[in-house]
Order: structure tokens, then C-alpha cells, then sequence
């Protein structure tokens, strides 16, 4: 091999290499197909977060929404071949506690239906209740909106039927399991 050409595998190598070093951990769920509907499906993470300031680093707002009846299950992939669904619920936004969403009536999807869950996601949100919401603008194709959300890791959503103990409806992770919505709130905006 000459100089010149072996100069050119090293940098496209090296260039390589580079992009890598500045890649960022997964933190969307890697779904797993289930074998029949009306079973559970797990999903896998390469990320999990430890703490607040990690969740509040890739959400652009937390929210204190009300579940309105309003509620569609679709097909979870863009081609509507996915035999996942993903169920999409229609929230009011009563109060943003942290970040900035100027809508008042948004979209949140999630994975899985009444028919097929994931013990490893926070179940679908339910009707006429209050909860708040760590988001992620929800985006098929990265800078294109869909005008959708979607809830930052299953630690990112809370039970706030008692505004002074919201309860973090997932098992997993080290996050807060019971914080009041003022102390979230400072947490975040700290």
C-alpha cells in the first residue's frame, strides 16, 4: 500500500471514529414485536436516567395536564405496519411547571393500547385524570414535527391527583418516587 492511500483510510478512520465519540446514549425504547395481541411486549433502554437534571436535559417542558376522553390507537411505526400500537391522548395543558410549550391542547403518544402493554413503560394515560408530563417533541424523522409529544423515558410522567404528593407511576429508576409539584417545580427550574 502507498503513502497516499494509506493517509486516507487513517483520516477516514479517524473521521469516523470522531462522530462516534460524539454520539449520545439511546433513550428511546427499542420495542420488542409481541407474538398476539392482548399480550405485553418489553422494551430495552441503552440509557436510563439518574437524576432530575439528567430528564430535565432532554425535555424541553414539564406540564400539568388534564386527560381529556379524546383518544386514538394507531399503528406505532409511519407506514402503519407495526403490529405495536401507539395510543395518542389528547391533554389539556393546565400548567407548564418548567420549559416552554405555548399549546394548551397537545398530543402525547405513547407505546402500547388497552390490548397490549409493556410492564417496562408507564401505562397508557388514562381518561379524565391529571398527571404531569416530562415532553419531547415526538419527530418520525429527526427536524420534522409532527406537532405530537411524547413522554421523556417512563420516569418522566407523575400522578398529580394530589398536587402535594405526586406520585412517579414508574417502579423503575432512581428518580423521586413522591415529590409535591412545587418542589418538582423547583428542581427544574434550578
Amino acid at each position: 500500500m502507498d503513502i497516499p492511500r494509506l493517509l486516507v483510510s487513517t483520516v477516514a478512520v479517524a473521521g469516523l471514529a470522531g462522530c462516534a465519540t460524539h454520539a449520545r446514549p439511546v433513550t428511546a425504547p427499542l420495542p420488542t414485536p409481541p407474538q398476539r395481541e392482548g399480550s405485553s411486549f418489553t422494551v430495552s433502554r441503552a440509557y436510563s436516567y439518574l437524576t432530575l437534571a439528567d430528564l430535565k436535559r432532554d425535555s424541553i417542558a414539564a406540564v400539568l395536564v388534564h386527560t381529556t376522553g379524546d383518544r386514538s390507537v394507531q399503528p406505532a411505526d409511519e407506514e402503519g405496519r407495526s403490529r405495536i400500537p401507539a395510543t395518542i391522548t389528547r391533554v389539556q395543558v393546565r400548567q407548564v411547571v418548567w420549559g416552554h410549550l405555548s399549546q394548551r391542547l397537545i398530543s402525547v403518544r405513547q407505546l402500547g393500547g388497552a390490548k397490549l402493554t409493556s410492564l417496562d413503560l408507564p401505562p397508557v394515560l388514562s381518561p379524565d385524570r391529571d398527571y404531569v408530563l416530562l415532553l419531547k417533541a415526538f419527530e418520525f424523522h429527526p427536524g420534522v414535527s409532527t406537532g405530537e409529544y411524547y413522554i421523556t423515558d417512563d420516569q418522566g410522567v407523575f400522578d398529580a391527583s394530589d398536587p402535594a404528593h405526586l406520585q412517579r407511576l414508574s417502579s423503575q429508576g432512581d428518580l423521586p418516587r413522591q415529590i409535591s409539584l412545587p418542589d418538582l417545580a423547583a428542581k427544574l427550574r434550578s
